[in-house]
C-alpha cells in the first residue's frame, strides 16, 4: 500500500472514532420501490475524504449517525455515515442527506 493510501486509511480511522453511530443501518438494495427508495445523487472524492449525497422516501427518515450500505463499483459493500438530514414537507416522507464514506462492510472497524 502506498504512503498516500495508508495516510488516507489512517485519517478515516481517526474520523470514525469521532463519529457517533445510532445503531441503525439501511441497506440501499432493499429500498428500490415506489415510496420506499434510497438513491445517491452526487459524490465528491478528495484525498482522505469521500463525500456523497442521498435522498429517498422512507417510513423512518434517516437520522444523523445512521449508516447506509450500498454496493460500490469495486463490488464491495460501502458504508456511508449520515451527517445531515433535511426533510421535505411535501411529501412528508421525502428526505435529503449528506454522507461521509465510513468504510467497507468487510473491513474490521
Amino acid at each position: 500500500m502506498k504512503l498516500k493510501e495508508r495516510l488516507s486509511v489512517y485519517i478515516n480511522r481517526l474520523k470514525k472514532k469521532k463519529l457517533k453511530l445510532t445503531g441503525y443501518t439501511y441497506c440501499a438494495e432493499n429500498h428500490r420501490g415506489w415510496g420506499n427508495r434510497i438513491g445517491f445523487t452526487s459524490t465528491e472524492v478528495k484525498p482522505g475524504l469521500y463525500k456523497s449525497k442521498a435522498n429517498g422516501h422512507l417510513d423512518r427518515i434517516p437520522e444523523e449517525g445512521d449508516l447506509i450500505e450500498a454496493k460500490v463499483e469495486s463490488g464491495k459493500v460501502g458504508q456511508f455515515y449520515v451527517t445531515n438530514v433535511r426533510r421535505a414537507h411535501d411529501p412528508p416522507d421525502l428526505w435529503f442527506s449528506d454522507l461521509l464514506f465510513y468504510g467497507y462492510k468487510e473491513e474490521p472497524k
